[in-house]
């Protein structure tokens, strides 16, 4: 699923690159209610016809059911997700490219 794209236009928002964006929560809230891990991927070309894969767990905290605050529990969720998403995007940034408006 896509971490990086507000495609229906109702994602709250979160710092990305020193501007709020919005960003969908649903990768952060599905780990909540399976238990699953969040795992970002990455695909970078390397060379002419080569392709570089990148999979990295993100750690977020899960939430107990009715427990908390959950605005505050997305938020520090989504932190993690965005900050290893922009550690990604910084690692070759001539590489990703917006099909829709970020900001």
């Amino acid at each position: 699923m896509l971490v990086d794209r507000d495609v229906l236009g109702a994602a709250p928002a979160f710092p990305f690159f020193g501007e709020r964006a919005p960003m969908p929560t649903a990768a952060v809230e599905l780990a909540w209610m399976t238990g699953a891990a969040v795992v970002l991927g990455f695909v970078t070309r390397s060379t002419a016809g080569r392709y570089r894969i990148v999979l990295r767990e993100v750690s977020v905290p899960h939430r107990k059911d009715g427990a908390g605050d959950r605005a505050a529990d997305v938020e520090a969720g989504m932190r993690s997700v965005v900050a290893e998403l922009e550690r990604g995007i910084a690692e070759t940034p001539g590489q990703w490219f917006a099909l829709s408006s970020v900001w």
